[in-house]
């Protein structure tokens, strides 16, 4: 009896094309696979983005109104967001019914760290964006942002305590 190979989904997204098959399996060990519906809220408007949305089959759409933006099968999202703190990116909804991975914080810094193929991937997938656009000044919550400085901290915080 002959048997037939399986394969893997997974192999044939582009944003994985150069892993090979160990690295293949730590995705999906890293990642959840879920299934939706179409029309089915995947991540609520209300909840913070704090994982990365992988799309194997299907199309989902990220956002409402006229900044909306479909998300295919081999797209990522999320991983702009997650590298640049931002936690409120809007609805994203199933256009069609979709088999999408996802993947948490945690797990996408350690697939980026210890995945080559999924690093190259993941961030030749990203737009080219200008980072000097997006450092924001240092948070009124008191927490190290990206404009954070440690001597303007302390020349502030010596000047506070003067007064």
């Amino acid at each position: 009896m002959r048997r037939h190979a399986v394969t893997d989904p997974l192999t044939h997204l582009p944003l994985l094309a150069a892993c090979d098959d160990r690295g293949i399996e730590a995705v999906r060990r890293a990642s959840d696979e879920i299934c939706v519906r179409q029309g089915q809220i995947v991540h609520p408007a209300s909840i913070g983005l704090h994982w990365a949305y992988v799309v194997v089959a299907g199309h989902l759409q990220v956002g409402d109104g006229d900044g909306a933006r479909v998300v295919g099968p081999g797209e990522v999202f999320g991983v702009t967001e997650i590298l640049d703190g931002v936690t409120h990116a809007g609805e994203i909804r199933a256009l069609s019914a979709a088999s999408v991975l996802v993947v948490g914080q945690r797990e996408l810094f350690w697939l980026m760290d210890t995945v080559p193929g999924f690093a190259a991937g993941v961030l030749g997938d990203l737009p080219a964006i200008d980072l000097r656009e997006r450092v924001s000044p240092r948070r009124e919550s008191g927490r190290r942002g990206p404009g954070w400085d440690r001597r303007s901290s302390l020349v502030a915080t010596r000047a506070a305590s003067r007064a």
